[in-house]
């Protein structure tokens, strides 16, 4: 049984909150201006998806680097100016295979300290994830796997001269 309203909230002899359904006829100014925009909306439809459609095909490159910007600030906490110096830091050359960057460099970072440890390119940031994941052993067994690669089945292989005779 309900014994209470208390702001806007019914409150059971339990002492559990239920938010109460909205009335329609509230007069506050927050309910007015949501009525107000829910009815422009319904009667102007189509004229804002058109503006909506419009504007994002004017400004599409510079909303994906806003999302891009935003999508760095919340993930890694640094900004473009931030990471416009890492990239001077490191001359524009992945940390590990010391390539130029082809395109935005990858970020790579701690996931258990969440700090930041440099900029890779895409290939090294991929191996370095996956040895993270995998642990020392698995870059092991890659290794002795390719030092001894000499010593497989490639000789079961038939393989073309490059002239393709």
């Amino acid at each position: 049984m309900i014994i209470m309203l208390l702001n806007k909230f019914l409150v059971s002899e339990q002492g559990q909150y239920f938010r109460q359904p909205h009335i329609q006829n509230c007069n506050c100014a927050r309910c007015k201006r949501k009525k107000y925009d829910h009815e422009y909306y319904l009667k102007n439809k189509e004229k804002i998806l058109r503006r909506i459609q419009l504007y994002r095909q004017n400004h599409y490159l510079d909303y994906l680097q806003y999302r891009r910007d935003k999508h760095r600030y919340e993930r890694y906490g640094i900004s473009e100016i931030d990471f416009q110096r890492l990239i001077k830091q490191q001359k524009n050359q992945c940390a590990i295979c010391h390539k130029p960057f082809v395109g935005t460099p990858c970020i790579d970072h701690s996931h258990v300290t969440r700090k930041i440890r440099g900029l890779l390119c895409k290939k090294c940031n991929l191996a370095v994830g996956l040895f993270e994941e995998k642990g020392i052993e698995f870059a092991k067994a890659i290794w002795q796997y390719l030092r001894e690669e000499n010593q497989g089945f490639h000789w079961l292989i038939e393989r073309k001269k490059p002239d393709g005779k």
